[in-house]
Order: C-alpha cells, then sequence, then structure tokens
C-alpha cells in the first residue's frame, strides 16, 4: 500500500510539472487579447520631460492576425503567419506631452531618418530591417511606427529597443522582459 502510494505522488507531480511546461492554447481573440494586455509585459512605456513612449512586442501570429481580421480563412491565417515568421514585430508610438509643441518633425525625419536613431539590443544590437512611419498627420497627435528585427540569437534575452534621439530629447530605452516573450500563449486556429 505504501509503495502504491508513493508511485501515485511521483505520477502526479510528473504530470504536473509536465502540464506546467505545456503553454496554454487560444482562441484568435483571445491571444489578441493576452497580447493587448498590458500585465502580459509586452507593452511597456517611458516618459521624458518631452514626450511618451510605448513600444508594444508583436509575434508573427499577432500581425497576422491583425492584417486577416475577424474573419479569416485558416490556409490563409496561416499562410501570413508563415509570410511574417522570422523576423520580431515592434509597434512604437510617440506622443508629445505638449498641446502645442513647437518642435513638429518633418515627413523625411519621421519616415526615413529617425531609423538610424532605433536599435534593438538583445545580446547583441539589431538594426531595424523594417521601418514604416504610420502618417496620422492632421488626425492624430501620436507618431506611430511599425518596426521589425531579426530574431536574436538568444531568443530568450530581454528586449531593449533604444532611441538614440527623438528631435531634442534625450536616448530613451524601453525593455520588453525575455519572460513575457517566454511565456506567450500558444493560438489555436
Amino acid at each position: 500500500m505504501n509503495y502504491k502510494f508513493k508511485y501515485l505522488i511521483i505520477l502526479t507531480s510528473i504530470s504536473s510539472s509536465l502540464i506546467g511546461c505545456s503553454k496554454i492554447r487560444l482562441s484568435p481573440k483571445d491571444y489578441i487579447s493576452h497580447c493587448n494586455n498590458i500585465k502580459n509585459g509586452l507593452i511597456v512605456y517611458a516618459e521624458t520631460d518631452s514626450f511618451k513612449y510605448t513600444l508594444q512586442y508583436r509575434t508573427a501570429v499577432y500581425q497576422a492576425l491583425i492584417e486577416s481580421g475577424i474573419h479569416y480563412k485558416k490556409e490563409q491565417l496561416e499562410r501570413q503567419i508563415e509570410e511574417y515568421s522570422g523576423l520580431e514585430y515592434y509597434l512604437l508610438t510617440i506622443q508629445s506631452k505638449s498641446m502645442h509643441s513647437k518642435a513638429e518633425p518633418n515627413l523625411k525625419y519621421l519616415s526615413f531618418d529617425l531609423q538610424n536613431a532605433i536599435s534593438l539590443w538583445a545580446t547583441d544590437t539589431l538594426k531595424p530591417v523594417m521601418f514604416q512611419f504610420e502618417n496620422s498627420s492632421g488626425v492624430s497627435p501620436l507618431k506611430r511606427f511599425s518596426l521589425a528585427f531579426e530574431i536574436p540569437k538568444d531568443s530568450m534575452a530581454d528586449r531593449q529597443l533604444i532611441i538614440d534621439h527623438y528631435l531634442d530629447d534625450r536616448s530613451v530605452r524601453l525593455l520588453i522582459p525575455g519572460l513575457a516573450i517566454q511565456n506567450l500563449p500558444n493560438i489555436r486556429l
């Protein structure tokens, strides 16, 4: 009887540890909600005297879901996920803290020059392989940038986006914890 009890305890603990190691599988809607929930560590903020910076880490799955919308076909979504694979994606948002900012950057600076001031550090320094300014001048006070980087060699490392300067602002560092990326759920299609 004692032998069976010990065996049952060992079997239960092994089962629990295996279940704990497996990732949660979420529906597409719940996956997007998870990625948009600030508590999960994929969205970070920084402020200076002049600007508010927001950075969101985005997976290939997230990018494909956003592009596909809520009415998607499984095969089409799988193709889009494959197309987005191989890179890490980020959404950078910058907002002036002043309602009447005198320092309004020109479109050339926002569309091209700023990318030279941005890098991602995760055991090595990476420059963006994709940099896209989403021009919403006159519609929104936010400046939005879609960024993509090669996947770092150490995929579990923290990701630190470094903006050397934005206009005359000081250097800014935004840290996405590697643990938040490691804890991302899988998607259930």
